[in-house]
Parts: structure tokens; sequence; C-alpha cells
């Protein structure tokens, strides 16, 4: 099987014109080859992870490839067919780290819905395949642990007593969980970016970068680094904006 992969580069968020064969392109791991002009051809193999690398003089964008033999599985949600994030969805769910909402005798998921603190606090939870009952006296510090539904409370607990959510500091000197609150895409990253091993980071140099909060740049450097991010066409990456049910659910899957 064979892709042709594109490049585009960016000065102040426009776009230049250029081709492919002007940028560098690289492969990691045993997934395939590439050419100059960027046309990848998958290897004869299964269950492999790798990288694609493209440059562009300083400038380095990483894909992350997991070659797998798992079917595609059927599609379970009836909200999804022709969504741009189908396939993963659909994968996600057959392993068991999303779930569907039963709604008018269907199962939908909602892709384009602003994704909840808590229901966040859940995928990461299921990603990462924790026993819930070994969390079972996890002591919640927040001062809003009663808000937290009950099917979100054993996952919120689990990721407290891991350290990968914290929770918010407020004026008052509160911790607050705010389980129902939509989730910033900065802080979504944050989050992701506690679960990256490698130190390893790389410059922000999103058009829109100087509105990335200071507490977040870290994990976001390090998730840019890794290929779990690379931002939008016009160069932004928008790091205030709500994230979506189906971007949220996208940024997971790229740590296959």
């Amino acid at each position: 099987m064979q892709l042709n992969l594109n490049a585009a580069a960016y000065v102040n968020g426009e776009v230049l014109i250029s081709n492919d064969t002007l940028f560098d392109w690289e492969i990691e791991g045993d997934i395939g080859t590439i050419t100059e002009d960027g046309i990848f051809t998958l290897a004869d193999t299964v269950n492999q992870s790798g990288k694609i690398k493209v440059r562009a003089g300083n400038s380095e964008k990483t894909i992350n490839v997991y070659i797998s033999d798992y079917p595609k599985p059927v599609n379970p949600f009836a909200d999804t067919d022709g969504h741009w994030a189908e396939t993963v969805l659909s994968l996600m769910s057959y392993r068991g780290v999303i779930n569907g909402i039963e709604e008018d005798g269907q199962t939908v998921f909602k892709p384009d819905d602003d994704m909840t603190r808590a229901e966040f606090a859940s995928m990461i939870s299921n990603y990462l395949n924790l026993d819930l009952s070994d969390y079972g006296d996890a002591y919640l510090e927040f001062a809003d642990s009663g808000e937290i539904p009950l099917w979100a409370q054993g996952c919120v607990g689990a990721m407290y007593e891991e350290g990968i959510i914290l929770g918010k500091s407020n004026d008052d000197g509160t911790v607050t969980f705010n389980p129902c609150d939509k989730i910033t895409r900065a802080e979504a990253m944050t989050i992701l970016g506690r679960l990256i091993d490698s130190e390893e980071s790389a410059e922000l140099t999103f058009a829109d970068a100087d509105e990335i909060p200071e507490w977040a740049r870290e994990s976001m450097s390090k998730l840019l680094s890794a290929g779990i991010i690379s931002g939008y066409s016009d160069n932004t990456i928008l790091p205030n904006n709500n994230v979506k049910r189906a971007e949220a659910v996208n940024m997971l899957y790229k740590f296959q």
C-alpha cells in the first residue's frame, strides 16, 4: 500500500508556494520506505511502530505510525459515518477507550461537541487500562468532589492518585476539578504531556504561540516533539479553545 504525503511551509501564518521535493523525508522504524517526494510505501509487516519525519530548514514535524493487524471494526456510532475521525473513533471504541451515548435508540458519539473534564479523565483512565478497584480509597482534595458524576468518580480518583490530573487552583485557595466544565486544548495537552516519559521538546513556533499559557508550554513542547500535536493548517494551535470530542480521542490515539 502507498500513501502520497504532502507537506506545507508557513511564514507568519501564510502558506508558501512549495512542492514535496523541497522537504527532507525520513523514516524511523521498520514501517516502510519513503521517497524524496513523500510517497510512503507500507512495509509488509504488522504490529510495528515508527515515525515519519519531514524537515524544512530548522523546522521538523513528526507523524507517529502504528501498523496493526486489528481488523477495521464496524463503526458503532450512528453519527460518525464519513467524519474525518470515523476510523480512529471506531478503533478506540473497539479497544474500550471510549463509549457512546444512547440517544433515540441509537449509539452516538457527538464528535464535534466539546469534551468535559470528567469525560476526558474517564477516557485517559480507560486508555491506561487501570484497575479502578486499586484506587477505591483515593481521597480527592477537590472542593467540588461532590459534583463529580458517579460514573466518573473512580476514573477521576485514579487520575488524581497517579498525578495525571491535578485540578485547578482558585484565588480563594481551594482546588476544584470542575467536572462539567469544557476542557480546553491547553488543559488537555497539559494532561497528555504527563503521559510522555521522554524529556525531548520542540520549539513552539505556532502563529498563536503567545496565547499558550505558561503552565501548558512544557507539555505542549513534548507533545509537539513526539508528533502527538501538529496544529492546524494555518499554523495555529488555538490553545484556549475547547477541545472537541473527536480531537481529544485523536490526540490520545497518536500515543499508540
